[in-house]
């Protein structure tokens, strides 16, 4: 299972995203989020938008980039 969803903002979301994993049937093996950053406060610590259970993947590069992609992949994927 896939789970894919535009964040806006994720540091304000993610008790939500971590109850909708734990309540699904089966959880996602694999999210993928996107505008994880503030709106007005592109700096955030990657760190807090860890998940239980699954590996991140991000492109920090660019720090004036809403837009970045935050991969999370089950711990028992080898990826």
């Amino acid at each position: 299972m896939f789970l894919y969803t535009n964040a806006d903002s994720l540091p304000n979301k993610l008790q939500e995203l971590k109850q909708l994993i734990v309540h699904l049937e089966r959880s996602p093996e694999v999210i993928s989020l996107t505008e994880v950053k503030y709106k007005n406060k592109l700096d955030i610590n990657s760190a807090e938008l860890n998940i239980h259970g699954y590996t991140k993947f991000t492109n920090d590069s660019e720090e004036n980039n809403r837009g970045i992609i935050v991969l999370n992949v089950k711990d028992h994927i080898s990826c």
